[in-house]
């Protein structure tokens, strides 16, 4: 019984200790950064918030990343759309057809 007791203790003080360092780490709106490509220094957008969650550690500013968007070439990466969806109908029915 003491046992339980020790483990709920040491999951409690676990799951505060994690979220309080995790609360100083992740950035929030109106927070400030430095842009990686002019340094310039900007506020935090969902935009940077969220890359921050994905893991990435440096951001552009709005500007920057606009200006990266557009030197973008045009059809970079795929795009199938619906086209993708219905391979993986047609691959799940042919797989089905032959162990069947």
């Amino acid at each position: 019984m003491e046992i339980i007791g020790g483990l709920i203790v040491l999951a409690i003080g676990f799951y505060i200790l994690k979220s309080v360092s995790s609360s100083f780490s992740a950035p929030k709106v109106g927070d400030y950064f430095t842009c990686s490509s002019c340094g310039a220094k900007v506020r935090h957008s969902h935009r940077t918030i969220k890359a921050w969650k994905d893991g990435l550690r440096s951001s552009a500013c709005g500007d920057c990343y606009n200006n990266w968007q557009k030197a973008q070439p045009k059809g970079s990466g795929f795009n199938f759309g619906w086209l993708g969806c219905l391979a993986v109908v047609a691959l799940i029915a042919v797989a089905v057809i032959i162990f069947l």
